[in-house]
């Protein structure tokens, strides 16, 4: 029988894929199953149908699932950046278990995969958030783009958020209504229904249909705004960015202490360009009156975080990440590769290591250094700003052999010459951390070939609820 885009059909999943969603078979065709768990056999929308693959929604089930619990957030779809909310806490720690361990199988690396470690509460552990700002009635809205397309939905006060984030995204959504500071894309489609990634009632294929929007209809309003990013602290202090096609001409003095009544503990405000297409940065940032970055906490250390360093999100898990790759580091001479603003450089420094941070962001390694200089450690670690690969070619001219070196890369992995000039230092561990599972797979099977053999895998949920996972790898010389 030939199916197509808009059959309903009845299917059973077997099995929840990399991005945790259902999997079922319709006939020799594999079909994703949004809103099905695993076992579970119903009525599937079918919203796409290829020649290899299909997609589909689980309209209604025979029986729910052992593990299927109810969302905490009352406009969960099964869209949402929180895919797995409907999924029990257990089974979720399990998913990000079985997800790392397949990537590894699949690269023919046969090791046992700790349970994943859950350091943080499951809501409220978001400390940065990104908005798009578009129109809704007449008023500004800021709100974020459904999965997979250009339709923006209201956030209201997301339950991952800080409380801190959704107070001061309000208090900026007000000032930017009550001054009349235009949307840069007025055009942008707004969802109609409340519910986060998706409708929430799907009845026709049609309502499945994902916003493929292509070039905008009119130009970007020059003075208007477009994005808003805001970060919190672990004392509930904030800043935030605003961005547009021109920096924003509107938000001066008198719109940042309209936002600080608000929301008082407000310690800094950026203004910038907007980047092209989707990109969020064209430039360099401009600060409004006194703005100051603020100071975060991860376990007994603090760190200056500026408006356009990478922090991660979650503090406690981040912490707790940091402490073990640092115990795993031991206290040696340690490299620490990707260093970024230095928080597991100096998490191995406060643990007694001696460390050389590389860095091929300037402002990163800036931050490092003074990260180093605030927590006393300046004198256990320094930071080169260098391209990975050169960076440790360079220490290892000047006669470094470290005892340990740690990779954290961005998602796409390490280059290959970064990882080749990581093992011609002979160090005696490497702790790799990674927050993708197939691109740490690749790595850690090009880590075998140069001679290294895994000694523990360790995931990490940084990020609850969704179906991402942090990993680390501790790898040591083979016999």
């Amino acid at each position: 029988m030939v199916h197509r885009t808009g059959d309903r059909v009845r299917l059973r999943v077997e099995r929840i894929d990399a991005q945790g969603v259902g999997e079922a078979w319709l006939d020799e065709t594999p079909v994703h199953v949004e809103d099905g768990l695993v076992s579970e056999t119903g009525e599937v929308l079918l919203s796409y149908v290829g020649t290899h693959r299909a997609y589909g929604r689980m309209l209604r089930r025979d029986e729910d699932s052992e593990y299927r619990v109810a969302p905490e957030c009352t406009r969960w779809t099964p869209a949402s950046p929180c895919r797995l909310m409907h999924l029990e806490a257990g089974a979720q720690l399990e998913f990000k278990r079985r997800k790392v361990a397949h990537a590894l199988f699949e690269r023919d690396l046969r090791t046992q995969v700790r349970p994943t470690l859950a350091p943080s509460e499951p809501l409220g552990w978001r400390a940065k958030a990104t908005y798009v700002i578009a129109m809704h009635e007449g008023e500004i809205l800021l709100g974020a783009y459904r999965r997979g397309s250009h339709v923006v939905q209201s956030m209201g006060c997301c339950p991952l958020e800080e409380d801190a984030v959704s107070r001061t995204k309000m208090a900026i959504q007000q000032v930017l209504n009550a001054s009349g500071v235009p949307a840069a894309d007025p055009e942008l489609a707004v969802a109609q229904d409340p519910g986060c990634g998706s409708p929430q009632h799907v009845e026709g294929a049609e309502d499945l249909a994902r916003d493929a929007r292509g070039m905008r209809a009119e130009p970007l309003v020059e003075e208007g705004a477009r994005y808003v990013i805001v970060r919190s602290n672990h004392r509930e202090e904030t800043m935030a960015v605003l961005l547009g096609p021109t920096g924003v001409p509107g938000v001066d003095g008198e719109f940042l202490d309209q936002v600080k009544q608000r929301y008082p503990k407000l310690q800094g405000l950026w203004v910038g360009v907007s980047g092209e297409g989707d990109a969020l940065f064209g430039g360099p940032l401009q600060a409004v009156g006194d703005a100051r970055p603020i100071v975060e906490q991860l376990g007994d250390l603090q760190f200056e975080v500026s408006p356009r360093s990478f922090f991660q999100v979650n503090r406690a898990s981040a912490a707790a990440l940091h402490a073990l790759v640092a115990e795993a580091l031991g206290n040696g001479t340690v490299v620490d590769a990707y260093c970024g603003v230095g928080t597991i450089s100096l998490a191995a420094a406060y643990a007694g290591a001696t460390v050389i941070g590389i860095e091929s962001v300037a402002a990163a390694v800036h931050d490092a250094q003074k990260n180093a200089e605030r927590n006393g450690l300046a004198e256990r670690a320094r930071f080169l700003c260098s391209d990975v690969a050169l960076g440790l070619r360079q220490l290892h001219r000047e006669g470094t052999r470290p005892d340990a070196i740690v990779l954290n890369p961005p998602r796409r992995g390490c280059a290959a010459d970064a990882l080749s000039a990581a093992c011609s230092l002979g160090p005696e561990t490497i702790v790799y951390v990674s927050c993708s599972p197939n691109s740490l797979a690749i790595d850690l099977r090009r880590l075998k070939e140069r001679g290294y053999h895994i000694k523990r895998v360790q995931p990490v949920d940084l990020f609850p609820h969704s179906e991402h996972v942090e990993t680390i790898a501790v790898l040591g010389p083979s016999t």
